[in-house]
C-alpha cells in the first residue's frame, strides 16, 4: 500500500525520477525507432552465429523489456548514480543472462557485430561490460540520452529500422554492435521498477530525428575498363597497380542513390600499360512516397594495391605482417583509417587482423583480390581482378579474361528521408 501511494504521489506531482542508480531495473528505448531494448529465450541461428540469446528492439512492450543494471565484470559492487564514462553491466531481468557482444562474430542481418545475452545467473565474462556515455555529461537522468559502448570492441549498441528477419531475429528489429557512430546509438531510459512497481519516467521525447539506415544494393556484375591510355593491354604478370574509387549521391529527384564508380589500373613496368574506366548504377529506390534529402553516413570509399600475377595462389601474409600488407596496398597499408578498422571491429594498427581481410578466390578462372577500403566506410569489399594472364585490358563488354570489377559490397548507409 505504501508503495502505491508513493507512485501515485510521485505521479501526480509529476515527479521526474533524476538520477538512476546502480541495482535499478529498468527499460530502455532505441530513440529513432521507438523500440525497446529486448531479449528472450531463444538463441541465435544464423551462419556463423555464437547460438547464444537473441537480443532484438522490440516494438511492443513486455516483461523481457526489463534490465537490471550492474558495475562491470570483475568490480566491485556498486550503489548510488550512474555516471558518464561508468562502465555497467545490463542483465536482462527474466533470464538472468548480461547483454554480451564479441569481436568477430556478424550480427545476423546487416552482418555488424553481434549482441547477445550471455552467462548464467548474472555470471559472465568482461564481453559483458559497456561504458556509458551520457549525452550532456554528469549522472545518468532519464531525460538524456545515452550511448552504450561494447568495452572490448568498441562497438556501439545500434539498431536500425527495417532490419529484421523471421526467425533470426524473431521478427523483432535488429540490435548490433556499431564500429562508427551516428544517430542510430541513441538510448533512453522509459520505465523504472521501484520494489516490483514499475511505473513510466516522465520524459520529454527529444525531437524525432528523420535519420534511417537503409541496406544498398551491392553491385554484383562485371564492370570493365577498355580505354587504353598508354601501352599495349597486356600486363605481362607486372601488377597492375590498381585503384578504384566509389562516391554515393542522391539522383531521381531524391527518389534514388546512385553509386559513381572510378577504376584505373597501370602496369607497373615499362610500357605502362594504362586504362581506366567510370560507371554510374543505382543501388536505392526510395520507398513510395518517401524523398531522400540527406546522406548522413561516408559517402565514398577508396582502395588501391597491387594486383598479384594471373594465376597467382592468394596467401595470407605471414611473418612480416605490417610490411607485407604495406606492400600489397601498395604503400597504403598504414593509411587504413581507424573508422574503417573500426567497422570490422579491429584495434587501430593491428595488421595482423587487417591482414586477415585481405583474401583471393577465383572467378571464371581469374583471380579475384577480396580487398577493404582503406579509407571509407561507404564499401565494405572491393573484388577486382587484376592481371588475368592474358589479354588484359578489354576490347569488348563482355570482360572474360579481362582486368575488371566483379563485386562491389557496401555497408549499411544512413540517410535523411521526408
Amino acid at each position: 500500500m505504501k508503495n502505491l501511494v508513493l507512485v501515485l504521489l510521485l505521479l501526480s506531482l509529476g515527479f521526474l525520477l533524476k538520477a538512476q542508480n546502480y541495482g535499478d531495473i529498468v527499460k530502455i528505448k532505441h530513440v529513432l525507432t521507438n523500440t525497446h531494448l529486448h531479449s528472450h529465450a531463444i538463441n541465435y541461428g544464423h551462419p556463423n552465429s555464437s547460438g547464444q540469446q537473441q537480443v532484438t528492439a522490440f516494438g511492443g512492450a513486455d516483461d523481457n523489456d526489463y534490465w537490471v543494471i550492474k558495475a562491470g565484470h570483475g568490480m566491485n559492487s556498486r550503489s548510488g548514480s550512474i555516471n558518464h564514462g561508468d562502465v555497467i553491466r545490463l542483465e536482462h531481468y527474466l533470464t538472468r543472462r548480461n547483454l554480451h557482444s564479441h569481436a568477430g562474430i556478424p550480427s545476423p542481418v546487416s552482418g555488424q557485430q553481434e549482441v547477445t545475452c550471455f552467462g548464467d545467473n548474472g555470471n559472465g565474462d568482461s564481453n559483458d561490460n559497456w561504458r556509458i556515455e551520457i549525452e550532456g555529461g554528469g549522472a545518468w537522468s532519464s531525460n538524456q540520452r545515452v550511448r552504450l559502448i561494447h568495452v572490448n570492441t568498441n562497438h556501439a549498441l545500434h539498431s536500425h529500422a527495417g532490419w529484421s528477419h523471421p526467425d533470426w531475429t524473431a521478427g523483432q528489429q535488429e540490435v548490433t554492435g556499431f564500429g562508427g557512430r551516428d544517430d542510430n546509438d541513441w538510448w533512453l531510459l522509459t520505465e523504472v521498477k521501484i520494489n516490483r512497481i514499475s511505473f513510466p519516467t516522465k520524459i520529454v521525447l527529444p525531437k524525432a530525428d528523420p535519420s534511417t539506415t537503409i541496406k544498398i544494393e551491392d553491385i554484383d556484375e562485371w564492370l570493365c575498363p577498355k580505354d587504353l591510355l598508354r601501352g599495349d593491354r597486356e600486363f605481362d604478370g607486372h601488377g597492375p597497380r590498381i585503384k578504384c574509387e566509389v562516391s554515393l549521391s542522391i539522383g531521381d529527384d531524391g527518389k534514388a542513390l546512385y553509386a559513381d564508380i572510378y577504376l584505373w589500373a597501370q602496369e607497373t613496368t615499362h610500357d605502362w600499360s594504362t586504362t581506366e574506366r567510370r560507371w554510374r548504377k543505382k543501388v536505392y529506390d526510395a520507398p513510395y512516397g518517401k524523398t531522400i534529402t540527406a546522406i548522413n553516413s561516408d559517402r565514398a570509399s577508396r582502395t588501391q594495391f597491387i594486383s598479384p600475377p594471373g594465376g597467382f595462389q592468394f596467401l595470407v601474409p605471414g611473418s612480416d605482417v605490417a610490411a607485407t600488407v604495406n606492400g600489397f596496398l601498395d604503400g597504403a597499408g598504414g593509411s587504413i583509417t581507424n573508422a574503417v578498422l573500426a567497422s570490422f571491429g579491429i584495434p587501430p594498427g593491428d595488421f595482423r587482423k587487417a591482414a586477415s581481410l585481405i583474401t583471393g578466390y577465383i572467378n571464371s578462372g581469374n583471380t579475384v583480390v577480396r580487398v577493404p577500403a582503406i579509407e571509407g566506410t561507404l564499401v565494405r569489399f572491393f573484388n577486382i581482378v587484376g592481371d588475368t594472364g592474358s589479354a588484359d585490358i578489354s576490347t569488348d563488354d563482355n570482360c572474360n579474361d579481362d582486368t575488371r570489377i566483379v563485386k562491389l559490397e557496401f555497408n549499411p548507409v544512413t540517410v535523411t528521408m521526408r
